[in-house]
């Protein structure tokens, strides 16, 4: 049996294709763009919950709350980031 590794359906380079959003595309790839708009919201999000706890003399409440709505914004992000797709140009040859 030949060894297969299966990849993960993320976008890395430009590919031609119409970029579609709904829960049909949570297979599809990813755009590279909407995934770059994750990966900063995800960054942003964990420095300030870092900054926060560590550098303020906020409440502690305060602090958990911050933390809580980053955690939001973070899942929110993440999951209308696998609902955008691209819809690859069928490229079946017919004979």
């Amino acid at each position: 049996m030949p060894n297969e590794t299966a990849k993960p359906a993320e976008v890395t380079e430009q590919v031609k294709g119409k970029t579609t959003f709904g829960f049909g595309q949570i297979g599809s790839p990813t755009p590279l763009f909407i995934t770059n708009i994750f990966r900063v919201v995800l960054y942003l999000c964990g420095v300030a919950t870092l900054a926060v706890g560590i550098f303020t003399t906020m409440p502690e409440h305060t602090k958990v709350l911050v933390a809580e709505i980053c955690s939001f914004i973070t899942l929110a992000t993440h999951s209308a980031s696998k609902m955008f797709g691209i819809q690859l140009p069928d490229t079946e040859t017919k004979n």
